[in-house]
């Protein structure tokens, strides 16, 4: 199965992206895992998993710098971030590339990985 590809939303006069992964499932290889996606210029990134069925062991949003050695992502308490929760976590770091990956579960509950991501808009006061 393939990698998810994510859906890239443009909102607020250009200065806010919304990337959604929909129907994330752990069960074979790529079917839990979203395809990388870029936007480093936009810096200011939080994300929220919204599962439905029993809960996957974790749902981590990863980060590479060559898109091909991932490593978990972390939020701003320098924990390892992990979505099963529910909560919105904001994202510290900000790599060249990165992917939600859902680890753990029974292969047919159903994760949205929602990840916005800001940039400085020089007009807003």
């Amino acid at each position: 199965m393939a990698k998810i590809a994510p859906t890239i939303t443009t909102l607020h006069n250009s200065n806010t992206k919304v990337v959604t992964f929909t129907d994330l499932k752990q069960g074979s290889t790529d079917a839990g895992t979203g395809d990388a996606f870029g936007l480093e210029e936009w810096g200011d990134r939080a994300a929220q998993a919204i599962v439905t069925g029993t809960a996957p062991t974790r749902v981590d949003i990863e980060g590479s710098q060559n898109n091909t050695n991932f490593a978990r992502l972390r939020d701003v308490n320098d924990t390892d971030i992990d979505l099963k929760d529910g909560r919105i976590y904001a994202i510290q770091e900000v790599p060249l590339y990165t992917r939600a990956k859902v680890t753990g579960g029974d292969g047919t509950t159903n994760v949205v990985v929602i990840i916005s991501a800001s940039r400085n808009n020089d007009s807003r006061t």
